[in-house]
C-alpha cells in the first residue's frame, strides 16, 4: 500500500511512519518517581481510622446510600411488576367468571322469552280462533235466521199465490153457488 502518488509527495502512510520514528529518535525521558507526587499529596499526617476522615466516610455513605437506593428501587419495580401481574390476573378471572354469568344470564332471559313467546302466542291463537268460531256462529245464526225468515215470507207468498191460483181455477170449472142453496 505503500504507493507513491503521481506527484512525488509521500503519502500519509509514509508521513506517520516517519513521524514515529522521530519521536522514538528523540531525547528520552528522564527517569523519575512517579509515585511521590502522589504521595507527597496523600501522606497521613497522623494515625487516623478511615471513618474519621470525613470526606472518605462521606463517599462510603454516600456510596452505600447509592447501591441500597439502585438495590431498593429494583426490588420495587420487581414488586411493581408482581403485583400488577397478579392485579391482571385477578381482573381477568373476575371477567371470566363475570362473563360466563352474563352468558348463562343471556341464555337463561333468551330461553325465558322464548317460552314467553310461545304461551302468548298459544294464547293469541286460542282468543282468535274463539272469536273467529263466536262470530263465524253468531254470522251463521243471523245468516240462519234470515234464511228461515226468508222462507216463511216466501212459503206465505206461495201459500197467498196457490190459493188465488185454485180460487180461479175452482171458479171456472164450477159456476159460482149461491149461498142459499
Amino acid at each position: 500500500m505503500n504507493k507513491p502518488s503521481s506527484n512525488n509527495k509521500p503519502s500519509f502512510e509514509q508521513w506517520l511512519t516517519d513521524a514515529g520514528e522521530q519521536y522514538r529518535s528523540a531525547e528520552n525521558m528522564p527517569e523519575w518517581d512517579r509515585e511521590a507526587i502522589f504521595r507527597a499529596h496523600y501522606r497521613p499526617t497522623g494515625k487516623l481510622s478511615w471513618w474519621s476522615q470525613p470526606m472518605a466516610f462521606a463517599s462510603f455513605a454516600l456510596s452505600c446510600l447509592a447501591v441500597s437506593l439502585v438495590v431498593v428501587q429494583s426490588y420495587r419495580a420487581d414488586i411493581d411488576a408482581q403485583v400488577d401481574a397478579r392485579v391482571a390476573e385477578i381482573v381477568e378471572q373476575k371477567l371470566s367468571v363475570f362473563e360466563e354469568q352474563q352468558k348463562m344470564r343471556l341464555a337463561q332471559q333468551s330461553k325465558d322469552l322464548r317460552n314467553d313467546f310461545r304461551e302468548q302466542l298459544s294464547t293469541s291463537t286460542t282468543q282468535l280462533a274463539t272469536y273467529i268460531l263466536a262470530t263465524n256462529r253468531q254470522e251463521r245464526q243471523a245468516d240462519m235466521e234470515n234464511l228461515v225468515e226468508y222462507v216463511n215470507d216466501t212459503r206465505e207468498e206461495d201459500i197467498t199465490f196457490y190459493a188465488q191460483q185454485l180460487r180461479r181455477v175452482g171458479m171456472q170449472n164450477h159456476p159460482p153457488m149461491l149461498e142459499n142453496e
